[in-house]
């Protein structure tokens, strides 16, 4: 568009055609380009800063004026940021202009700046916020309806897992009352294999004591006789030696391997205190 169309009125001789709705990239030739310089650390507060510079550097205040920042570029600590600044009063008259060329005016750009610097939606469709509310509203309730559609097997799925979670919790239960149980029956079983076992021991150690006696001469005296499955051990003394008490042991075919397992002292009667160890057949 040329820009003699925005800065000089139309002729009396200009067309009125039907009107078109127009946004309009205003070369930055027509704006009033400055520099704003800021520290780096104020990046979140360039806008305030760059209205307090208009505000004292130019004549303008902030109501006279449309402005727009565009993007800041670092130098040392310092942020540099171009703003461009148009009288409301020159936009105007770009509209009038316009106008008389037959087109509406919506928004006006700085050349190569995605962002307006002046938006006049409101003006010219009233209705405009109104339908982008409907539409917005209408959106928001298809993304509803999409979204339920997705979440709905995911609820169902949450309340089987409920289900599934308290049955896991009742079948634990019952695995631990089983295990209990078994621990019982084990329980049980290691009291019953003891009893056994005493009873088996208990004739065996009669069957012992019973081989001891018979074995051994009568001028021993046992002190005390300590049992076990595989071995016994005999504590006592004799008034002879305790090597021939051993050799007499040996005779016998239910002790394998007798032998003294202890040191061997004599006694004030002249004779000697023994510990002899024989292993017990089948064993």
């Amino acid at each position: 568009m040329p820009a003699d169309m925005l800065t000089k009125p139309a002729g009396p001789d200009a067309k009125n055609p039907a009107r078109r709705v127009i946004d309009l990239q205003v070369p930055p030739t027509l704006f009033l380009e400055r520099q704003v310089t800021a520290p780096v650390t104020a990046r979140s507060k360039l806008e305030t800063l760059a209205e307090l510079d208009l505000r004292h550097r130019t004549p303008f205040s902030p109501g006279d004026v449309y402005s727009q920042l565009g993007t800041p570029k670092v130098q040392g600590d310092t942020l540099v940021v171009p703003q461009w600044v148009a009288k409301r009063s020159d936009v105007a008259e770009w509209q009038r202009n316009l106008s008389a060329h037959g087109m509406r005016l919506r928004r006006v750009h700085v050349d190569g700046q995605p962002r307006p610097i002046a938006d006049f939606s409101a003006t010219i469709a009233p209705g405009g916020r109104k339908l982008r509310w409907v539409n917005g509203l209408l959106a928001a309730v298809a993304v509803a309806a999409v979204l339920a559609g997705w979440l709905y097997p995911g609820w169902v799925a949450r309340d089987q897992s409920r289900v599934l979670q308290d049955d896991l919790v009742a079948l634990r239960a019952e695995a631990l009352a089983l295990r209990q149980e078994v621990e019982t029956l084990r329980s049980r079983d290691s009291e019953r294999a003891a009893f056994l076992d005493t009873l088996l021991r208990r004739a065996a150690l009669i069957d012992t004591l019973r081989d001891l006696t018979v074995a051994l001469p009568d001028e021993v005296w046992i002190e005390t006789v300590t049992y076990s499955p595989k071995r016994t051990t005999i504590n006592g003394q004799i008034d002879g030696s305790a090597a021939d008490l051993v050799l007499a042991l040996g005779k016998r075919p239910v002790f394998r391997n007798p032998r003294l397992s202890g040191p061997v002292s004599k006694t004030p009667a002249d004779g000697e205190r023994f510990e002899i160890t024989v292993d017990l057949e089948g064993s």
